[in-house]
C-alpha cells in the first residue's frame, strides 16, 4: 500500500476503531447518535415524570390529592409517617373527603394547624 493510501484511510479506520471502542462500552447507540440537535422524545419524558410522581409526587413538584392518595403515598409527606397517614386514610375512608387543610386538621388527631398549614402547598383536595 503506498504511504499516500495509508495516510488517506487513516482517519476513517481512527473513527471506526473509536466507534467500536465507545459502542462495546455502552457509550455510543446506533439509533440516534450523541450529538443529534432533535429534541428528546416528549411522550418518552412524560411518561418518566409519570412514574416518578407516582413513587414519590414532591419529586416533580406535584401537589398529592389527598381525597385519593394511599397511607404510602401520604407517607412520604412531611410531618406524616405511616401511622398518621393510615389515619388520614381511615378517616377518609369512614367520613368521606376532606374540603381543604382545616377540614384534615378538624377530623384527624394529630394533625394539627401547623402541620395543616405545612402539607397546604404540598396537597390537593379534589372532590
Amino acid at each position: 500500500m503506498a504511504e499516500s493510501e495509508q495516510t488517506a484511510t487513516a482517519p476513517r479506520g481512527t473513527a471506526l476503531l473509536v466507534a467500536a471502542v465507545l459502542g462495546g462500552l455502552g457509550l455510543l447507540a446506533a439509533s440516534r447518535p450523541l450529538w443529534s440537535p432533535s429534541p428528546p422524545d416528549q411522550a418518552g419524558t412524560e411518561s418518566a415524570v409519570s412514574t416518578i410522581a407516582r413513587s414519590d409526587p414532591l419529586l416533580v413538584g406535584r401537589p398529592i390529592d389527598l381525597n385519593r392518595a394511599t397511607a404510602s403515598e401520604l407517607d412520604v409527606l412531611p410531618g406524616i409517617g405511616k401511622v398518621l397517614a393510615e389515619r388520614i386514610v381511615g378517616e377518609r375512608d369512614a367520613h368521606g373527603p376532606y374540603r381543604d387543610p382545616a377540614d384534615l386538621a378538624r377530623r384527624v388527631a394529630g394533625v394539627g394547624d401547623d402541620l395543616a398549614a405545612t402539607l397546604a402547598p404540598l396537597v390537593r383536595f379534589e372532590p
